[in-house]
């Protein structure tokens, strides 16, 4: 089995690479151009990091989850394009700031904590991809802002198996992810968290993590994404 982990990675990375060569020079939405993302498409892309209410702690997201986003997320995720993880982490390093910016943070180590990839999703993408993303946020974040010692800590691991969370409803997904993570507390950690995912939707894997954290005394200053649904964004 570890010899067909192996080979999928291989085959995986040799598809990225071929991928890279024939198409990260136009548009990863609509094909024009000559960049990652045309000047039409950064525009209905980019903007400032709003905050998500209605949790216990804060959220912070760039933008909405529409269909332009879906593309960009699928594109990196899905396809490892290496253009779509760098658009996604310069949307992660502006959450992640106004995070900052809210808690009032002015210096000191900051732990970024990637949501936990499943054994499966990383044999089936080649890479953890959230672990991978944090790492391009981390060299972003460390140039914006040089006062900030920015570390990765992989604390939060998953316990057990997680179903596809596609067409689940919020209670559903609550109980999905009830008791999926922990807090490996044999990895050194600070006690200024930031919580990293791609998307949120309904919360609840963020809540998830969020509880695995405090479960082990751990408090976190919040959570940053790139783009959350559309409905979380309205709740203001």
């Amino acid at each position: 089995m570890e010899n067909l982990g192996v080979l999928a990675r291989y085959l995986q990375s040799l598809v990225r690479g071929l991928t890279t060569l024939a198409f990260e020079e136009s548009c990863l939405v609509c094909g024009a151009g000559y960049q990652a993302l045309c000047l039409r498409c950064n525009e209905n892309w980019s903007g400032e990091p709003k905050e998500i209410k209605g949790e216990s702690f804060p959220i912070f997201s760039q933008g909405i989850y529409d269909d332009l986003a879906a593309k960009i997320v699928l594109s990196a995720k899905e396809s490892g394009l290496g253009s779509a993880k760098e658009i996604l982490s310069l949307a992660l390093t502006k959450s992640v700031l106004a995070l900052l910016r809210r808690s009032e943070v002015k210096e000191g180590r900051i732990d970024l904590v990637p949501i936990p990839s499943s054994r499966g999703a990383q044999i089936r993408r080649g890479e953890d991809f959230l672990f991978e993303l944090a790492k391009l946020t981390k060299i972003r974040l460390a140039k914006a802002a040089p006062v900030f010692d920015f570390r990765i800590s992989r604390v939060l691991k998953v316990r057990k198996l997680i179903r596809d969370q596609s067409g689940l409803s919020e209670r559903e997904r609550d109980l999905n992810l009830s008791g999926a993570f922990y807090a490996d507390l044999k990895i050194p950690i600070t006690t200024q968290l930031v919580i990293l995912d791609d998307v949120v939707t309904t919360g609840s894997t963020l809540r998830e993590a969020n509880r695995a954290l405090k479960e082990r005394n751990l408090t976190a200053l919040g959570a940053a994404t790139a783009c959350a649904s559309q409905r979380r964004l309205l709740i203001r």
